[in-house]
């Protein structure tokens, strides 16, 4: 079955003082079995995840969010530190009513946030999925040292990338330095 995702996004607020919604997509059937609840990586989306949602809303609820900085998702200057991020997925699931313990997946840098979200709230997930992770992520030095260039200067390169990831040049800079060039998770 194909679904139109976007009948099903709605934003959600998860700070009002600086204002930041995330955009989240939420499918389920009138009895859903279970719930999923799908994290994508540095420079995706939650549209990333159609086939699955085409695959398992027949029986199960499934979530994904745009996370900070991403997709239709707020991109604020400050807030890519790992807490942030956590906090921004726990709001989510409160707000959405998502009480039973679900099934958790993460592709590439979401699994490292679903792997500290877990840590953290064991007794909220059934499952952890992990795709494409890592403990640890290294970018390629010509992605590292364009990270250091200005904001107005990423700003005008975005253009010419146009389709390779979907979140603000910026916002991925503030992620990378703030946070995914410091986690380490292979404890």
């Amino acid at each position: 079955m194909q679904l139109d995702l976007e009948l099903y996004r709605e934003e959600v607020v998860v700070s009002s003082n600086p204002s930041i919604t995330m955009s989240v997509i939420d499918v389920a059937p009138e009895r859903p079995e279970q719930t999923l609840v799908l994290v994508h990586g540095f420079g995706g989306r939650a549209r990333q995840w159609r086939y699955q949602f085409e695959k398992f809303t027949e029986r199960h609820r499934v979530l994904a969010m745009d996370i900070r900085g991403h997709g239709h998702s707020s991109r604020p200057l400050q807030g890519y530190e790992m807490p942030y991020i956590l906090h921004d997925l726990v709001t989510v699931l409160d707000q959405r009513q998502v009480t039973e313990p679900f099934i958790l997946i993460g592709h590439s840098f979401g699994g490292a946030i679903v792997t500290d979200f877990a840590h953290q709230y064991p007794e909220r997930v059934r499952k952890l999925i992990l795709i494409a992770s890592a403990g640890e992520y290294n970018l390629a030095w010509a992605i590292k040292l364009a990270f250091h260039l200005n904001d107005p200067l990423l700003r005008l390169l975005q253009p010419f990338f146009k389709g390779a990831m979907d979140a603000s040049f910026p916002a991925l800079k503030r992620y990378f330095l703030n946070n995914m060039s410091q986690w380490r998770g292979w404890d």
